[in-house]
């Protein structure tokens, strides 16, 4: 992939159920001025948990520090982030 180009990719976000946790994930995605295309949340393996997952379109370095600064901002338990193969 060249850099520069921009492709889609799949956050997968494990979190512990707690207030407001998706709005601080919608609002650090939204502050880098990344469109979030699909979003979808549904509880965990753990009653506890919250599984989030995002689809955005971007550059491959802008995924990594996006995962980087969702995982050091917002207490979450794990962030994986998928390139989508067409």
């Amino acid at each position: 992939m060249e850099t520069g180009t921009k492709t889609r990719f799949i956050y997968l976000i494990e979190t512990e159920r707690q207030y407001n946790v998706l709005v601080r994930i919608i609002a650090s995605v939204n502050r880098e001025r990344i469109p979030i295309l699909e979003l979808n949340s549904q509880y965990g393996k753990e009653e506890d948990q919250l599984r989030i997952t995002l689809s955005v379109e971007q550059t491959k370095e802008s995924a990594l520090k996006l995962s980087k600064k969702i995982n050091r901002e917002i207490d979450v338990i794990n962030v994986q982030v998928f390139e989508q193969l067409n």
